[in-house]
């Protein structure tokens, strides 16, 4: 596994960020206070070159009290040939130069006050490490490579994967 140097991020890293950035909508899995996890799906607004992720929310519902308690998370994407799980750090940001540079029209439905929505808050997450899996040609390449395996006797090739301490 390559790891990421201070001048250019690894094959690994453009990899994972390449995958993240095809999907809009993941799964944010936050830890409660008793403990267990709780997901929700959620909106990507931008993905940066390092990992990074960016979402809306409020700042007073659960999710902004989970992460204040345990700022630890989950993010997982899953496209219709590539899955990617990242774990991070994630921390509310008032910003609103932040907040005007990455709202978007689709952010309205979400937010129909728009940017004055009171409690409008970004989630920021650090990512720390992230494992992806990448199947070429979907569910019909995976299930010719399956098939493939079977009849010639060889070993299932389940596409590319990879993880890497972001």
């Amino acid at each position: 596994m390559s790891q990421p140097s201070s001048t250019s991020p690894s094959e690994d890293t453009v990899k994972i960020v390449d995958l993240m950035r095809k999907d809009r909508t993941v799964m944010v899995g936050t830890v409660l206070t008793d403990g267990s996890i709780q997901s929700r799906p959620m909106s990507v607004q931008t993905v940066e070159d390092d990992g990074t992720l960016w979402f809306f929310a409020h700042d007073d519902g659960p999710l902004a009290a989970q992460l204040t308690s345990h700022p630890q998370v989950n993010v997982a994407f899953a496209g219709s040939d590539h899955w990617v799980s990242l774990s991070g750090t994630a921390r509310l940001e008032h910003d609103r130069a932040r907040i005007d540079e990455l709202w978007d029209s689709t952010t309205d439905a979400f937010f129909p006050d728009g940017k004055e929505t009171p409690g409008l808050t970004l989630i920021e997450v650090s990512p720390d490490s992230a494992e992806y899996w990448d199947q070429p040609g979907g569910g019909v390449g995976a299930l010719f490579t399956f098939v493939k395996a079977k009849v010639t006797g060889g070993t299932y090739d389940g596409g590319e994967t990879g993880s890497v301490d972001l």
